[in-house]
């Protein structure tokens, strides 16, 4: 039994109790904890990356919506015939670029279920090039990423 995290419910050593009042304020996490740790992690990663699925799936529907309506906000009576040659300009230029956003955006919703997947197969965090682990602030910041920092700099240069 870990002494940082479990209690028995027998009557423990004073040394047993010792040790995991020293564990707990000290913050260390012992050996034996770490499937525990790794479980707290793996839930953590699985949250981010719900909030983050979530948040791109509404930013593509909101888009998609707008894409929907032809006239624009209010799909008022105006014919595009009817309008200034550059506000059509303006609006086609606009539905391009949503049009763009959303493929960017659908992009980045398939590598969120690819981590979601990495995630389910005990591979989450760990670099799909080197195979070395993702470092944890990393994760943090990108959760969806399947590269260490060298291999994305690697991969953006390639796309460049």
């Amino acid at each position: 039994m870990c002494p940082a995290c479990h209690s028995s419910s027998s009557r423990t050593s004073s040394r047993w109790n010792s040790a995991r009042r020293l564990l707990k304020s000290s913050g260390v996490t012992a050996p034996f904890c770490r499937s525990r740790r790794a479980a707290v992690e793996k839930n953590e990663a699985r949250e981010r990356l719900a909030k983050l699925r979530d948040e791109f799936t509404s930013t593509v529907n909101t888009i998609k919506e707008r894409l929907a309506d032809p006239q624009g906000q209010g799909g008022g009576e105006i014919n595009m015939v009817d309008q200034h040659p550059a506000d059509v300009a303006t609006e086609t230029a606009d539905r391009e670029l949503d049009l763009s956003r959303v493929a960017m955006f659908e992009a980045r919703l398939r590598q969120i279920d690819d981590a979601f997947d990495r995630l389910r197969q005990g591979s989450y965090g760990i670099c799909v090039d080197c195979g070395q682990p993702i470092r944890d602030d990393r994760l943090r910041l990108v959760p969806d990423t399947p590269y260490c920092v060298k291999d994305a700099q690697r991969e953006q240069a390639r796309a460049q």
